[in-house]
């Protein structure tokens, strides 16, 4: 029986969830788990599964929020410079 791209991506997915479980430090975790978010959206979606495709949809968002969370400065806006009329910062 030939594997099919949804098998391929259900698999990838499943790696990246084990591999999550083998790193000790928080933003390299985040971002396996939104990595493997990713991959099981795209197999829920291919595969027609739909309570992995619901979960991994509302878990992506989670994941982003709280990897921005541990990374300073992330999705702030940096200082706006003010260039006036007569062109000094």
């Amino acid at each position: 029986m030939p594997i099919g791209i949804a098998d391929v991506l259900g698999y990838a997915a499943s790696l990246a969830v084990l591999a999550t479980f083998t790193v000790r430090r928080m933003v390299p975790l985040r971002i396996l788990a939104i990595l493997s978010n990713v991959l099981f959206i795209v197999y829920g979606y291919q595969a027609q599964i739909h309570p992995v495709l619901l979960l991994h949809l509302a878990l992506l968002p989670i994941n982003l929020v709280r990897l921005a969370g541990l990374v300073p400065g992330w999705l702030r806006r940096p200082p706006q410079r003010d260039l006036g009329l007569d062109g000094r910062t």
